[in-house]
């Protein structure tokens, strides 16, 4: 038997999807923002200055934001038909593994 209006989310949980999405946007934004304005300072001067490592580092953390983004759309699907879609949280998993 399922509680709070026949929802599977708790009541903390069920009004929190729109601000955990949007606070997602934003730091997105922000890093995306700041990366690639770092990256074109670094091609402006000497493109010999990007180390390998950046450039591993920022598709590191661009996978990561695609998991929970995909995460985010598995949870909202999940809220409406009871069991989500599961290539997003396949997709999700393998992103979290490769990053």
């Amino acid at each position: 038997m399922a509680l709070n209006g026949e929802s599977q989310f708790s009541e903390e949980e069920s009004g929190m999807m729109f601000y955990l999405a949007m606070a997602g946007a934003l730091i997105f934004a922000i890093l995306l923002k700041t990366g690639l304005k770092f990256i074109a300072d670094l091609t402006e001067y000497n493109l010999e200055t990007m180390q390998n490592p950046l450039v591993m580092i920022c598709a590191s953390i661009g996978m990561i934001f695609m998991k929970i983004a995909l995460q985010e759309a598995n949870l909202f699907i999940f809220s409406i038909n009871g069991y989500g879609f599961f290539p997003f949280k396949f997709m999700s998993t393998y992103i979290f593994v490769m990053a």
